[in-house]
């Protein structure tokens, strides 16, 4: 009987071995497909030198890794956050926003 015990015992801890390595495999699995598609990014973002270039790609790659929208990148100009433009439902668009330094989210 002790031995039976033993056995299920033993059995029970090996399952439980078995199904947290799978959990960690699986979680590694994910861990490596984020990593990718940010290095795919980063890859997207320097392939050019150009700033308006540069500051798009990475509104635009920043929003598809969120997926979310809309995205845009903010410069510091006099006291004011300008956004010139907007990345929204896979185009740019023309914007010319600006917020005062210290006021709102984006200020």
């Amino acid at each position: 009987m002790q031995l039976l015990a033993l056995g299920a015992l033993v059995s029970l801890a090996y399952a439980g071995y078995v199904w947290r390595l799978r959990h960690v495999v699986e979680s590694h699995r994910e861990r490596i497909a984020v990593l990718r598609q940010l290095l795919d990014s980063i890859r997207v973002i320097n392939s050019t030198l150009d700033l308006p270039s540069v500051l798009e790609k990475i509104a635009a790659e920043g929003a598809r890794l969120v997926d979310g929208e809309p995205g845009g990148i903010g410069l510091v100009q006099d006291g004011h956050v300008v956004f010139s433009r907007l990345w929204s439902n896979g185009e740019w668009a023309h914007l010319g926003h600006q917020v005062h330094v210290g006021q709102g989210v984006a200020g």
